[in-house]
């Protein structure tokens, strides 16, 4: 430094820095201000002036487990500790804390710059300094920690003073030492959710208790539980319930944070934790398969338990928490003691409230599959179908317990009894599980079990066998096992039957009746024992009785004339009926003569009365035509929903269709039925009490021994029918049970189809490949419905219309030559490709369900495959000559001809003297003057409306199109 004509030279003083280790060899999470080593500084001479520190973070360890650094000077002399006089505090400041107390390790270093320099001097012993550590709370346990001061360049002063280590560098804290896990407090809060909850036999994952576990600072292991159920028993059982109450006891984590147990939550325990024997007691210890890390920030956790499908119906389930030893934690941590407060009692324990376990409810249907009649020795015949859904879950069915209905039911006080009587009409029986589709098909549904008629066994002892009747089938009772498991998708069963020649008494099953029934809740054993009945079923559920025959009249067919058994069908006659049957017999069975009568239901001959012998027609054939009858069309209406057969209550409501003429009018559509009686849909009868607008009320359904049926949105609903009944008389047996069809009138034929539609009329464009589209409107017939459609083709100027297709009603179109032609038989037609170069028109007609044909629809514009190169082409006329003395189109000729476009045209007749007779003219696409084939008839007239003489007439035919004018002559004769 230069002072007038004087240099101060400033000297070089070196800072010698001396260490002391600090650190204690472990230091748990969280604390604070621990020493790790201690630094004393002494200037050889002078002063020297200190302003900082690099500190390296060494031992294996992370930059997070250190949060704070900091740097003390010693208070009071050497006393090589750090304590409560270096830390004290005045007035919000530590007054020795010479860093700023805010910094950390980045990449396991921090450079460190204090507040003040401090001026270190050469006097005493030196000054002494302390390098102190903040441990993270959560800190790694068991990773060590330490400072390492690798040179003197760490330690910063002001030039051009330099630092020299009293002891060989680096300067480490070593050993290092160990960080050690913090005692945390671990708090359970526990939270009553089961209040009036009730749960089913076989539910899962019913959250019983929600709690809270949390540390005060740091964190910890949460590895067991200890939980005791709790419960009521239902009258019967024991008081507090019974273990095997819960299936399974497991532990969810609120893993999505919703604070209810759900789909998104994970489960931490096996899983398939039990309670013990109920003899052992109602606690179980449950080991976390995902140990839990406990923090101070509360996490959400669920006990959950698996209901068992076995659980007693009425027992109530719960949860204890009885003391913090039943939640296991990670030592040095600990469990906050259950206060004597709530949620917990005076005893300090948790106790929820309690769940009912309601019983799994199983409805159960039944559905008559009999037929009518069988012979002897008949196998596989269904007899009734089953259908079980549990509410929850699943069930087994372990067995079916059914009773045999009909002449086995005989009193002994009539006159046919005879001990034993019918027992053996049914001489096997078969259980079958449906494969899905709720149809018997022994094919494809598995046979479950077959049951073949023991050896008679009395009533009293039947009674007394108890489990044992299993695998019996005697005196009408069986038991069939089963062993299916059924969930709610439900399951469906078939019982089939084997018919019996001979019954127990002995004597021939003919003229015996067998049918089957599920007589009660108590025929369907199932596990759990303790699920109940449906409210909602009905019992008995039981099957129509088969008759035993020896001739069986298996199909009254109503319509002949159609292809297949027509069993219901519509009439378009009033005074005849045609119909047919078919008949199966057994070897020995001889029939006199079959009898056939028509009634308005199936236990009367009302239309038929007078005729025959009590209103049957005899006949030694298998078909007849009764004729002279008086029957009458019915009104007709619509289901407006679907109507299942097990809907054996209520109303019906009824509707128009879309484009009937009173959709969507004023109109009832119950107008034209009686304000009661009945109704028939399809073959069964349905009974009502009242109507009011749209809707037949008090049902009853299967009337006069017709079948329940599904019905479906859209089916017909008549207010009458005809029931054509048939009935054998033979040797053996007498007369047969009767066998019916149904049969309904319409006598108004379909509506003429409409907008018959050719694809290349549509487009514009001629369809030169010769296969297109011809579409339609549909034809309206709001009775019995539409059959068919038929479709007629003719070419250019032939007048010849023929058959191309029959489709069926439901059609509103056909392709042209894609060869799938048939008639209305079903045998194909010809369908090729059209030819190129012709005009093709084409019409279409309906006919209904009960045989009649409607009006043929308007002419279509020509299908074009392509147009003729001469404008005008194929002139004729037909009839040449025509007779102008017969009536109607025969007195006509019709003069035809092909124009390739659009065109003006003038007809001009002479006769042969040259005298014009009569002329017609026609502007472009007018009939006459338009593309395609053109028809114009003359009646014979002359202008003025005189025939004309016969002899010849020469026709003129002007075309004035886009190419000019071009003439053409046609000659045509006239004869009286």
């Amino acid at each position: 430094i230069r002072s007038g004509n004087m240099f101060l030279y400033a000297t070089e003083d070196v800072l010698s820095v001396d260490r002391a280790l600090m650190m204690p060899a472990s230091i748990s999470q969280a604390a604070e201000d621990v020493a790790m080593m201690r630094l004393n500084l002494k200037a050889n001479r002078n002063t020297v002036i200190w302003r900082g520190i690099k500190i390296d973070l060494s031992g294996v360890c992370i930059d997070n487990d250190i949060t704070l650094i900091k740097i003390w000077k010693e208070v009071g002399g050497a006393s090589d500790t750090f304590d409560q006089n270096d830390k004290y505090k005045l007035l919000g400041e530590y007054p020795a804390l010479k860093s700023y107390g805010t910094e950390n390790f980045a990449n396991r270093t921090v450079t460190i710059m204090l507040k003040e320099p401090e001026i270190i001097s050469s006097t005493g012993t030196g000054a002494g300094y302390y390098i102190t550590y903040n441990l993270n709370t959560l800190a790694q346990v068991g990773h060590t920690v330490g400072v390492s001061i690798k040179t003197t360049d760490y330690i910063i002063v002001d030039s051009p003073d330099s630092v020299l280590f009293s002891k060989p560098a680096p300067y480490e804290t070593l050993p290092l030492s160990a960080i050690s896990e913090y005692a945390d407090k671990v708090t359970f809060t526990p939270t009553d959710i089961l209040a009036d909850k009730r749960y089913t036999q076989g539910d899962t994952d019913v959250a019983v208790m929600k709690f809270q576990l949390k540390t005060d600072l740091s964190d910890a292991i949460w590895t067991k539980m200890r939980v005791e159920r709790i419960g009521i028993g239902a009258p019967g059982e024991p008081a507090d319930g019974s273990n095997k109450d819960v299936q399974y006891i497991k532990l969810y984590e609120d893993s999505n944070s919703t604070g209810f147990l759900d789909a998104g939550d994970s489960l931490i325990s096996s899983g398939t934790d039990q309670f013990p024997a109920d003899a052992i007691g109602p606690t179980a210890d449950v080991t976390l398969t995902a140990p839990q890390i406990l923090r101070p920030t509360p996490r959400t956790y669920f006990v959950a338990y698996d209901i068992a499908l076995t659980a007693h119906a009425g027992d109530r389930i719960g949860v204890r928490m009885k003391d913090k030893s039943w939640v296991t934690v990670s030592l040095p941590n600990f469990v906050d003691v259950f206060p004597s407060s709530a949620p917990f009692n005076n005893l300090g324990y948790f106790d929820s409230s309690s769940a009912e376990i309601l019983p799994i409810s199983v409805t159960i249907t039944g559905e008559n599959m009999a037929p009518t009649v069988k012979l002897p020795r008949d196998a596989k015949v269904p007899v009734l179908k089953i259908n079980c859904v549990p509410s929850a879950h699943k069930i087994i069915v372990s067995s079916i317990t059914v009773l045999q209905t009909g002449t086995i039911e005989t009193p002994q006080s009539a006159a046919t009894f005879y001990p034993n009587i019918g027992d053996g009409d049914f001489s096997v029986l078969q259980l079958w599980k449906d494969n899905g589709d709720a149809i018997l098909d022994i094919q494809k549904d598995e046979m479950l079990y077959t049951m073949v008629h023991n050896t008679v066994v009395s009533g009293a002892t039947l009674a007394s066998m108890g489990t044992s009747r299993i695998g019996t089938f005697a005196g009408g009772f069986v038991t069939i096992p089963c062993g299916v498991e059924v969930t709610t998708k439900g399951q469906i069963f078939f019982v089939t039957a084997d018919i019996g020649a001979v019954d127990g008494g002995g004597r021939a099953t003919y003229r015996h009746q067998a049918g089957l029934k599920l007589n009660d809740y108590s025929g369907m054993i199932v596990i759990p024992e303790t699920a109940v009945s449906s409210t909602g079923n009905k019992f008995p559920m039981k099957s129509n009785a088969i008759a035993i025959a020896d001739v069986s009249i298996m199909h009254v067919d109503v319509r002949p004339d159609k292809k297949g058994i027509q069993e219901e069908a519509w009439h378009n006659s009033n005074t005849s009926v045609r119909a047919a049957w078919d008949v199966i017999k057994v070897d020995a069975a001889h029939i006199n003569t079959f009898k056939a009568a028509i009634g308005d239901l199936p236990v009367n001959v009302s239309q038929t009365a007078g005729m025959g012998e009590d209103g049957w027609s005899l006949t030694s054939e298998q078909s007849i035509e009764i004729k002279g009858l008086t029957m009458q069309e019915p009104s007709v209406v619509f289901l407006a929903q679907d109507f299942f057969a097990g809907q054996s209550s209520g109303s019906i409501t009824v509707e128009f269709p879309s484009g009937h003429p009173k959709y969507n009018t004023n109109a009832d559509p119950t107008e034209g039925f009686e304000s009661k009686g009945y109704l028939i849909i399809g073959t069964e009868i349905v009974g009502y009490s009242d109507i009011s607008r749209n809707t037949f009320q008090g049902i009853t359904r299967g009337l006069y021994g017709t079948l329940t049926q599904d019905h479906y949105k859209g089916n017909g609903v008549t207010n009458r029918a005809y029931f054509v009944k048939v009935k054998a008389d033979t040797d053996l047996v007498g007369e047969t049970p009767e066998k019916w069809g149904v049969i309904r009138i319409d006598m108004t034929p379909p509506s003429a189809p409409s907008n018959v539609l050719t694809a290349s009329a549509k487009s514009g464009i001629a369809s030169e490949a010769g296969t297109y589209e011809v579409e339609w409107n549909h034809s309206r017939d709001f009775e019995s419905g539409l059959e068919e459609y038929e479709i007629q083709e003719r070419m250019d100027t032939n007048p010849v219309w023929r058959t191309i297709d029959v489709v069926t009603g439901g059609r509103f179109s056909i392709n042209v030559g894609d060869g799938l032609a048939q008639n209305s038989d079903g045998l194909a037609l010809e369908d090729e490709p059209k030819s190129q170069g012709h005009f093709y028109y084409y019409r279409v007609r309906a006919k209904n369900n009960a045989g009649s044909w409607g009006e043929w629809s308007a002419q279509s514009a020509p299908a074009v495959t392509g147009v003729p190169d001469e404008v005008i082409s194929a002139i004729s006329n037909y009839p040449n000559p025509v007779d102008t003395r017969k009536g109607g189109e025969e007195a006509k000729t019709n003069i035809v001809y092909i124009l390739n476009q659009d065109a003006e045209v003038t007809i001009t007749l002479y006769d042969l003297l040259g005298y014009k007779v009569r002329e017609w003219s026609f502007l472009p696409s007018d009939e006459g003057g338009r593309k395609g084939a053109n028809r114009v008839p003359w009646d014979g007239s002359n202008e003025v409306g005189d025939k004309v003489a016969k002899g010849g007439y020469i026709a003129h035919i002007k075309v004035k199109s886009d190419k000019g004018v071009m003439t053409a002559i046609r000659k045509i004769g006239v004869i009286h």
